[in-house]
Order: C-alpha cells, then structure tokens, then sequence
C-alpha cells in the first residue's frame, strides 16, 4: 500500500503522511499529487491525460471545473480536458436520440431532443479563433466559468433522471414480457 509497493490495479489507496509529522528517515515518504481524503490518500497509477478515460464523462466537467474555480489546475489544462469531451458528448447524445427515433420511443426521443440539439448548437457558434466551447482566454471572463458549471450541473441533474426513468422503463419491459 505504500508507494513503492503495493497493489498492481491503476488506483491504490495510500495512506498520506504529511511531511512534518514523518519520524524517521526510513519512512516511504508519499508525495501529494492528488487532494488527500481524510487520513488516506487515493493515488493514481496512471498518468495524468489518462484520469478522464476511466470516469464518467458527466462528472469530469463538474471536478474539472471546480478545480479550475480552486486554482488547483490552471486554464488551459482544464480547456484542453473539457474539449477533449465535447465532441463525444455530442456524437454519444445524437446517437441515442436518433435510436429513439428509430425505434419509436416518442417520450425519451423529445426527452433527449433539447439536449442534442444543445451540444450541436455550443460546438456549431464556437468563435473563430478559440481553442474549442472551453477557451483558456475566456473562461474566467463574463462568468463563463459559473454559466459552464450551471450547465455541468444541469446535465448531471438531467442525466439522472433520464437513469430512472431507463430503469423503469427497462423493469416495465422485463415484467411486461
């Protein structure tokens, strides 16, 4: 568990020592790269670029950004870790629109309709010029960051009810069949 040993798997859980209270000069010294959790401290085996690969794509907008407001990571990182998002986002929610389409499911379809129809519209009215919808230059300005993590929070929020409202639809099927 220790950062010289340990377990094989991408994330080991390692317990954090701050520097002024190790005893000895033997102690493994564990270096904080990411925020400590208490007495014990998760650490990644990846790198870096990695991190967003291995979570959920809903909730890398939120830390993202809320690490951004806390200065822990500076702009263009958060950009370039945003945008890197953005067309996926809008391939994946156009997709399962046009299944809805296909397949007839009217409700989920116009559920899923102004979502779609969102991300088209944030990447189409990208200004010439920007790094992608999140522009290092420009996030901190107009309350672009607040009006981004209003809209994080947004999807999340939206995201979560189309879960239940899969779920039910999903347990109505299993029980009607």
């Amino acid at each position: 568990m220790w950062r010289d040993g340990g377990f094989s798997s991408p994330t080991t859980l390692e317990l954090y020592i701050p520097p002024q209270h190790q005893r000895h000069k033997g102690h493994p010294r564990v270096t904080p790269v990411d925020r400590p959790l208490g007495v014990f401290h998760v650490r990644s085996n990846r790198s870096e670029g990695e991190d967003g690969q291995h979570s959920s794509y809903i909730s890398i907008p939120i830390i993202t950004l809320s690490d951004l407001e806390c200065d822990y990571i500076n702009a263009r990182a958060c950009c370039s870790k945003l945008n890197k998002w953005v067309i996926p986002e809008m391939v994946g929610q156009c997709l399962s629109t046009m299944l809805m389409l296909v397949s007839m499911h009217w409700f989920i379809f116009l559920l899923n309709l102004p979502i779609a129809a969102w991300n088209i519209y944030r990447y189409v009215k990208v200004p010439m010029g920007n790094m992608g919808v999140f522009d290092p230059t420009e996030i901190h300005n107009r309350g672009q960051l607040k009006s981004h993590m209003k809209e994080a929070m947004i999807k999340l929020g939206y995201h979560l009810l189309c879960f239940f409202i899969y779920l039910y639809s999903m347990i109505l099927a299993l029980i009607n069949d």
